[in-house]
């Protein structure tokens, strides 16, 4: 069993978040994943890798993610651009080439729409419709694709914290695996929305993996700021005849 907890008190710099692209520390207790300008693309991800799964004892990680984050808008005579997701992806990850606008840091125009070249999940909280999007802004799970797998229609609040919630149940008792996405405004007692996609994670994506946020502005800005993160996972037997309690990490405060 293994357990990590990272406080946050003074400085960001004793957490250990990878900084990519246009990503910053905006104050003590907020990631900036964009510029306010067009064009641009930030991750932040966690350091330490998560075992999801592991061939050799039959184990599938279950996770519980829970992370608030706030949108502005930089202009107000266009449709704020472009989103915030959540993701997975293996651990040599990096920001995809040309992977600003619609593409969220985590596909190119030429990888976008093929499965077989990508590992990736992710959860999107999109701002701007493009036209493989559903017919409004937008809030989903991606697989391997930009192309929304499930979706609701987003309720996007200008400089409301935004708390979001992610829950992935493994496949046990030969049942599918299940990923689970809601989000909710102040008081945060309803979910605004929920979506489900059943999905076998240790199908689509390598033993082990990174995990963290992406963003992206296009010909249209906002930023995308990035408040608290706690994650937890915990390895269970797909046979349901073993658990190992893996208390992966709880980031607060970023």
């Amino acid at each position: 069993m293994a357990n990590f907890f990272i406080q946050q008190t003074h400085s960001l710099s004793t957490l250990t978040i990878n900084l990519e692209g246009d990503t910053i520390v905006v104050t003590p207790d907020a990631l900036r994943l964009t510029h306010p300008i067009t064009n641009t693309t930030g991750r932040a991800l966690y350091t330490s890798p998560l075992h999801l799964w592991e061939h050799s004892t039959l184990r599938v990680s279950s996770f519980d993610t829970n992370f608030t984050f706030v949108l502005s808008a930089t202009e107000y005579e266009h449709e704020p651009s472009d989103g915030i997701t959540f993701f997975i992806a293996p651990i040599d990850t990096t920001i995809p080439h040309d992977s600003y606008g619609g593409f969220l840091g985590l596909f190119t125009p030429e990888n976008a729409f093929n499965a077989s070249a990508n590992q990736v999940v992710a959860v999107e909280f999109d701002t701007f419709r493009n036209p493989w999007d559903p017919r409004d802004i937008h809030f989903s799970i991606l697989a391997n694709t930009i192309s929304s797998e499930t979706y609701q229609n987003f309720e996007r609040r200008e400089n409301e914290i935004v708390s979001a919630r992610i829950t992935y149940t493994p496949p046990l008792r030969g049942e599918s695996g299940t990923l689970t996405a809601s989000y909710s405004y102040p008081p945060y007692t309803t979910p605004a929305s929920t979506i489900t996609l059943p999905i076998n994670l240790h199908t689509v994506l390598p033993q082990w993996v990174s995990i963290g946020f992406s963003s992206s502005t296009g010909d249209y800005t906002q930023t995308h700021i990035v408040r608290t993160w706690s994650f937890s996972s915990q390895l269970l037997s797909i046979e349901n005849t073993k658990e190992e309690n893996d208390v992966y990490n709880t980031v607060r405060d970023v």
